[in-house]
């Protein structure tokens, strides 16, 4: 059986630093989408419920129809 020197855990020591601060780089990318997406979720579903659907005539709800299906697409689109 070979025998483990410091060189070995010197290399193991610094393999697992290197794992671990990969580790948190994705984490720490990751996480922003997901709060940004999380926020955006909940102010699509704020307008959702301030809406009046049945006024899609009126040029003020259309555009709001119009302007947060583009940012839905837009959402999507980023992802």
């Amino acid at each position: 059986m070979p025998k483990v020197t410091d060189l070995h855990l010197e290399h193991a020591r610094q393999l697992f630093l290197s794992e671990r601060s990969r580790r948190e780089t994705i984490r720490g990318s990751i996480s922003t989408p997901v709060a940004a997406i999380s926020f955006a979720v909940f102010a699509f579903s704020s307008l959702v419920r301030e809406l009046d659907a049945d006024r899609w005539r009126e040029p003020p709800a259309l555009a709001i129809m119009v302007l947060g299906a583009a940012a839905i697409a837009a959402l999507f689109a980023s992802a």
